[in-house]
């Protein structure tokens, strides 16, 4: 087993290929909270007002014209998976934790979970209620793009370390996106958010999630 990482946090930071309709960074069962679209306002002044369009004819004036919505960009492409997924070693199972993160805004942008699916465990509840949002958003014919997930540190925990599994506290932090449940639904804006996440892996073909629970400050 390498000892550059045990018991120190290493600095680590996923890439910005980019998520939940709400988003399980902190847990199984806390959500992100959905905030609407800013709204739009005009400029205050007095001005005189607009002559009458000829009847049967729509021309707003400038204030009168809607205002372009926040728009689903592009899908990233799909994240490579290291070869280092199924190495015995705390470098190993830390960069399963990469790989995962790293798929998660690909996910949630193209509905394609196999990535996710690789690097998830069969008793990881986190792992299959982000997988099952993420079918239930496309299968409705949404979408999404943004949220992309940073890895602000990682904390090898070795007095837990079995040769099978091992544990990492990590600190995480979601860039904002859209979501957009329906094909004619309007994109939903979803603030970034941050969270703490006590991670259990186990070492099966790959390194796999069996266990995500939210960290709280008073546990910390």
């Amino acid at each position: 087993m390498s000892q550059g990482v045990r018991g120190v946090k290493v600095g680590v930071r996923a890439s910005a290929a980019w998520v939940a309709v709400v988003l399980l960074l902190v847990g199984c069962t806390a959500q992100a909270e959905v905030q609407p679209p800013a709204g739009t306002s005009t400029a205050g002044g007095v001005s005189s007002a607009p002559t009458p369009a000829p009847s049967g004819t729509l021309d707003p004036t400038p204030s009168e014209a809607p205002v372009p919505g926040p728009t689903i960009a592009p899908p990233p492409p799909r994240p490579v998976a290291p070869d280092t997924l199924d190495d015995p070693t705390p470098e190993g199972a830390l960069s399963a934790i990469r790989y995962f993160y790293d798929l998660y805004p690909y996910a949630y942008a193209t509905g394609d979970i196999e990535g996710l699916k690789d690097v998830s465990g069969n008793a990881c509840g986190y792992c299959m209620k982000l997988m099952d949002r993420i079918e239930k958003l496309h299968a409705d014919g949404g979408a999404a793009s943004g949220l992309a997930v940073e890895i602000l540190s990682a904390e090898y925990l070795p007095d837990t370390a079995t040769p099978f599994y091992f544990e990492f506290q990590v600190e995480l932090k979601q860039n904002g996106g859209l979501v957009r449940r329906t094909p004619v639904a309007e994109p939903e804006v979803h603030d970034g958010q941050e969270a703490r996440l006590h991670i259990v892996l186990e070492l099966g073909d790959v390194w796999e999630f069996t266990k995500v629970l939210t960290v709280r400050d008073d546990d910390a």
